[in-house]
């Protein structure tokens, strides 16, 4: 397990009670020296290999896609032939009897037990299987539901937007469409790529929903079902709603979509309620 998978773990520990820490030693890992960062707008064109790439990725999830927009087919029962209706019947008249008070079930039975408590607003679990992205930003994998992705793009020119957080890398055109690109690392993760240049790494740009808002990812690993079971779900309360949970086996964060989009509209980034909460 890698320290970025350390790192993102510890993202989902909150509600649990702290375990030891381990007797391993702790490695550093010294940030090689880069050159100067290369503006979006001078990178090369993408090789053929990343063309290949992108199209093998959407061809899945265009399949995967269809395969949730199918309508399900279900088999009419044929309906019974009409009957006339009887001819009226006078009733009867019944003397007025006045009608016992109701008592509430919860009083007849004595020692019956409470229901059980609401789930948490918050609370996002998702039921039986599902499919889903899986893209790779500085180490650490993310899974975007399939339902959820609007699209995938290759970077291109991005232009610059002042008076923006670091973590808005500007908008990148792709026709007429102005796309808002975020550098995932810096958002996900500040206090880890604080001085990281992550720009010449991005290739290629994961679009939320029908928003105009797209992630920018170091690579694309492929399209996976998961099921529902296998996933650590966040608990309500937190203070990270865009994350939905920890795929367990593969340490991989399931992005909440929604909550994702509402903290990207109102400029937040992904700690930025962390540390307001702290302060109060």
């Amino acid at each position: 397990m890698s320290l970025m998978d350390d790192y993102f773990a510890a993202l989902l520990a909150e509600p649990s009670p702290p375990e030891p820490a381990k007797s391993e030693p702790k490695v550093q890992v010294r940030a090689e020296e880069k050159a100067p960062a290369k503006p979006f707008a001078e990178r090369p064109a993408p090789a053929s290999e990343d063309k290949a790439t992108l199209n093998k990725l959407l061809a899945q999830v265009r399949a995967a896609q269809e395969e949730l927009a199918a309508p399900k087919i279900e088999a009419k029962v044929a309906e019974p032939p009409a009957k006339a209706p009887p001819a009226p019947v006078a009733a009867p008249v019944k003397p007025q009897v006045e009608s016992p008070v109701d008592v509430p079930v919860a009083m007849e039975q004595k020692g019956a037990e409470p229901p059980p408590p609401e789930a948490p607003v918050d609370a996002v679990v998702r039921e039986g299987d599902f499919q889903v992205l899986l893209f790779d930003v500085a180490g650490l994998e993310l899974a975007v539901p399939l339902d959820k992705l609007g699209g995938i793009h290759q970077i291109g020119e991005v232009s610059p937007l002042f008076g923006k957080p670091d973590w808005f890398k500007g908008l990148m055109l792709h026709r007429d469409q102005k796309m808002r690109v975020v550098d995932t690392a810096r958002w996900v993760m500040p206090d880890k790529t604080k001085n990281q240049e992550n720009a010449e790494n991005y290739r290629y740009l994961v679009m939320l929903g029908d928003s105009p808002w797209g992630l920018a990812c170091y690579s694309l690993v492929r399209t996976e079902r998961i099921d529902s079971s296998s996933v650590r779900w966040r608990q309500g309360g937190s203070k990270r709603p865009w994350l939905a949970g920890m795929v367990k086996e593969r340490m991989c964060a399931l992005l909440d979509v929604d909550a994702l989009l509402g903290m990207l509209d109102k400029g937040l980034g992904g700690l930025d309620l962390e540390e307001n909460k702290g302060k109060a």
